[in-house]
């Protein structure tokens, strides 16, 4: 017999309560609605494993879970990448101002820089700048959940690779191919992660999901007990051995370090 629960809530909370609408962004809805959704249907999880005093493995994606609010998303976005092709453009020969520059791009959240003390000294490579192409910068989050940021920036993107020259279509390949990276420790938020850069990607170009293009975003993984004698038929000397094993033993509990995991030279 069905014996419904908390979890069947949601789905009847989905059905009846959230407008189609909401995911429709021609009429002002968001792909981002989704994380929201995992955000409240992970609630009850999250408040049992507040009640514990130690956390399981299982418990740490309820218990991190934080859903960024989409102004603070814009905010980070418009300041990181949106600053940095500033400096591009300016790099290049734009003569207008960084507030011109993002007014022009419609950046309402973009900060211009602060004046810095004399303690503090930012300085840009002019000549790197100026030979920056688009398809070449990258971004990554690295503790992505849902991904409302990449979402974001992928829109970002778009807009620059548009004044840029190229065609939506071409420009949706590229940002997946070249542009977005992520990363979480929770298997289902990668999972919506992936599904929403897709949607993103199909809204721009209808033939998308027939292109076998897979967004660059990644589930960590968790090696456990394994060694680089686990794959000895496929190494070719004690140095790829060395520098598997570093890769497996940093990968040992990754999805309880994540973001925190830290590599140094071999």
């Amino acid at each position: 017999m069905f014996t419904p629960n908390y979890h069947d809530g949601v789905i009847q909370h989905l059905i009846t309560d959230v407008s189609a609408d909401d995911f429709n962004v021609a009429v002002g809805g968001q792909v981002e609605i989704i994380g929201w959704l995992y955000q409240y249907y992970n609630t009850e999880p999250k408040d049992q494993a507040f009640k514990k005093k130690k956390y399981l493995e299982s418990d740490i994606p309820a218990v991190t879970q934080l859903f960024t609010p989409d102004w603070i998303v814009k905010y980070m976005v418009e300041n990181s990448l949106g600053r940095y092709w500033i400096d591009v453009l300016q790099a290049k020969g734009d003569r207008r101002s960084d507030k011109e520059i993002a007014n022009d791009f419609e950046w309402h959240y973009f900060m211009p820089a602060a004046q810095q003390t004399d303690q503090v000294t930012v300085q840009s490579n002019g000549v790197s700048l100026a030979d920056e192409q688009i398809e070449q910068v990258t971004l990554i989050d690295a503790a992505m959940g849902s991904g409302h940021i990449l979402i974001y920036a992928f829109e970002i993107f778009m807009q620059i690779y548009e004044r840029e020259g190229y065609s939506r279509r071409d420009a949706a390949k590229s940002i997946i191919q070249n542009n977005l990276y992520g990363l979480d420790i929770d298997t289902r938020a990668f999972q919506l992660a992936y599904f929403s850069l897709m949607m993103k990607a199909r809204e721009t170009n209808r033939r998308f999901l027939t292109l076998h293009i897979r967004p660059q975003v990644f589930d960590i993984p968790e090696t456990g007990i394994l060694t680089s004698s686990d794959f000895q038929e496929l190494l070719k000397n004690e140095d790829e051995a060395k520098s598997l094993d570093y890769l497996l033993d940093k990968f040992r509990y990754g999805n309880e370090y994540g973001s925190l995991i830290q590599f140094g030279r071999l």
